[in-house]
């Protein structure tokens, strides 16, 4: 009887992780710097566009 306990809870793989706990972690790792590229590239971005608009209203006062 014992020995069959052992034997199913051998054959059961509700202990072995899937694949998608396994690489939980490295993803989880890995996107720090895929968001920290992203968040870098909004930066630029917004300051390129802030850039522009400080050169339009520039010229306005110039004109007027």
């Amino acid at each position: 009887m014992l020995l069959l306990k052992y034997q199913l809870a051998d054959d059961m793989s509700i202990f072995d992780p899937s694949i998608y706990t396994a690489a939980f972690p490295y993803l989880f790792i890995a996107s720090f710097p895929v968001f920290g590229i992203i968040l870098v590239t909004k930066w630029i971005i917004d300051d390129r566009r802030n850039k522009k608009r400080e050169i339009q209203l520039r010229n306005k006062a110039h004109v007027n």
